[in-house]
């Protein structure tokens, strides 16, 4: 979904007519860019099938270990030390150090830079956050912004199910299956 196509359907919720263009004068234009971008890291910042990733980083030549571009969040895949991104740098919070002496396993959640880059679903669920936030600050809770609402909720759910479905868990995957395989002999 376009970013333009996100805000012509925002805008007659709001009693509006469509634009033509995102360059427009408009604030409540501005207002539903704001409110799309704002919930676009928010909905990022659980981290789906598309946006994380299990990597391995290792030390430069200092010991420092230098975060992905457009890290929202990581975590220590391998042990429970508590990590964290300063200044672009991995630290350690756990050893309340940025100096490691070997590769970290981490899983990555990453930001996507824009808009029109999020999966449909997803692009979506953004839309229906933004919708219901701009309505509410602009006018009030209505029935118009209860339907708005209930979409939204709609949307997180096929955005919650289109993740399972990418995921792909199963138990046959699992440590415990294995067990009970060897079991059987």
């Amino acid at each position: 979904m376009k970013t333009l196509d996100a805000v012509n359907t925002i805008l007659p919720m709001l009693g509006t007519l469509p634009v033509t263009s995102l360059d427009t004068k408009n604030p409540t234009v501005s207002k539903i860019q704001a409110a799309l971008l704002l919930h676009r890291q928010s909905v990022l910042a659980v981290g789906w099938w598309f946006n994380r990733k299990t990597i391995l980083l290792y030390p430069d030549s200092s010991g420092n270990i230098s975060a992905p571009a457009n890290t929202l969040s990581l975590y220590n895949v391998d042990s429970y030390d508590i990590l964290t991104v300063v200044d672009g740098l991995l630290y350690s919070m756990t050893a309340d150090t940025n100096v490691f002496s070997g590769p970290v396993h981490v899983s990555v959640i990453l930001d996507v830079p824009t808009f029109d880059a999020l999966p449909a679903s997803v692009a979506l669920y953004v839309m229906y956050l933004a919708a219901f936030q701009v309505y509410v600050s602009t006018l009030e809770v209505d029935a118009v912004a209860r339907s708005i609402e209930q979409q939204a909720v709609a949307a997180a759910a096929h955005v919650a199910q289109e993740n399972l479905r990418q995921q792909r868990y199963s138990t046959t995957r699992g440590s415990a299956w294995q067990r009970i395989c060897r079991a059987l002999g």
